[in-house]
């Protein structure tokens, strides 16, 4: 349903300051989509690329900013605000438990 890089648009506040953007950018996005779980709507505007527009030099490092990004918008943050990601790490932990 959405790349990976779509969870990063759970707040807009972190977003925009990690990447030194005014941060209506990044609500309008969201605003549009209406849920971070729906940005991958077009090839040309899916989150990998809006992300990459927006970076200095234009590539998104995920591995690196990415991370820093999750990290502090929280695991339940991105739980909370992403059903099917959510549900996805539902089934992982039920499997996890043996249930």
């Amino acid at each position: 349903m959405h790349e990976f890089e779509a969870l990063f648009f759970n707040d807009a506040e972190i977003l925009a300051r990690q990447l030194r953007i005014d941060e209506s950018k990044v609500s309008a996005v969201i605003s549009e989509c209406g849920s971070p779980e729906a940005i991958n709507n077009n090839p040309q505007t899916a989150p990998s690329k809006r992300l990459n527009a927006w970076s200095t030099d234009g590539k998104f490092l995920k591995t690196t900013m990415g991370i820093s990004i999750a990290q502090e918008i929280g695991i339940e943050k991105i739980r909370n605000k992403c059903p099917l990601f959510d549900s996805w790490l539902r089934i992982f932990e039920e499997i996890q438990s043996g249930t």
